[in-house]
């Protein structure tokens, strides 16, 4: 809305983002008195997003000087440009495997496994296996049957985001005797449905993933412990590539409505 407003909706004319400004309701206020919570934070989002000044309503035309309480959302995409430093410094060094082992990938839509691995394990010789390219969880444990049979390391990019999907893979290395690792992903689930909402924005060919399955894989979630049989569970942190297409909508806030 704001970019059609600049490029063909206000005339031609230029904004001035300094001397502009935006008004309403939806500022992400507490409960104040007589007055409701406010429904959500979206007008004052958008206010930042486009990078002029917010004022509620009652500072635009009650003159309210004051500033009052209001709550940000939980993920500030923002912050990922400033602590890519420090996300790097927590990504673990991977050697490239000698023999067959197994890597579970766990996290919900969105977080960042596929990037991961395609762009880490894949080129270390890992065979990606995932319900993406095969299909259903039956056919991703014959995959990596047939995988493990042929002396290759194999890492399971699906969610498996509890104990029973991890249990289907887990056996499998326990009867050919090698070793299985977990990672698990940092990414938080607001910050997945940001990943989500960014691709349904910026590809016409993504199939959108409903808040309905983000809240299913929030109430399966079962956190992974070494007592399944790993040889070690590493935490697997998001880095955001700063090269990457559309990276200023990216940084944007999208998911408040």
């Amino acid at each position: 809305m704001w970019d059609f407003l600049i490029d063909e909706g206000n005339a031609g004319m230029s904004i001035d983002l300094f001397a502009s400004l935006y008004s309403g309701d939806a500022a992400g206020r507490p409960a104040s008195g007589k007055r409701k919570k406010d429904h959500s934070c979206a007008d004052r989002l958008f206010a930042q997003n486009v990078g002029i000044r917010f004022l509620t309503p009652e500072q635009l035309w009650f003159d309210q000087l004051d500033t009052e309480k209001f709550e940000m959302p939980k993920f500030n995409p923002i912050e990922l440009l400033t602590n890519d430093d420090v996300q790097n410094s927590k990504l673990p060094r991977i050697d490239r495997p000698n023999k067959s082992e197994l890597i579970l990938m766990v996290g919900p839509p969105a977080s960042g496994k596929s990037h991961f691995c395609s762009r880490v394990l894949a080129p270390l010789g890992y065979e990606v296996i995932s319900r993406d390219n095969v299909g259903t969880w039956q056919k991703c444990v014959q995959a990596v049957e047939q995988a493990i049979s042929k002396g290759l390391p194999v890492v399971v990019d699906n969610t498996n985001m509890d104990l029973e999907s991890r249990t289907r893979y887990i056996k499998i290395a326990k009867v050919w005797d090698i070793p299985v690792k977990c990672f698990i992903m940092e990414t938080s689930m607001e910050h997945a449905q940001h990943n989500e909402r960014f691709r349904a924005l910026t590809s016409s060919s993504h199939k959108p993933i409903s808040q309905m399955v983000f809240n299913m894989m929030k109430s399966k979630y079962e956190k992974p412990t070494m007592e399944e049989g790993y040889q070690e569970i590493i935490t697997i942190p998001f880095i955001l590539d700063k090269n990457m297409e559309n990276l200023s909508l990216y940084c944007k806030y999208l998911l408040e409505k």
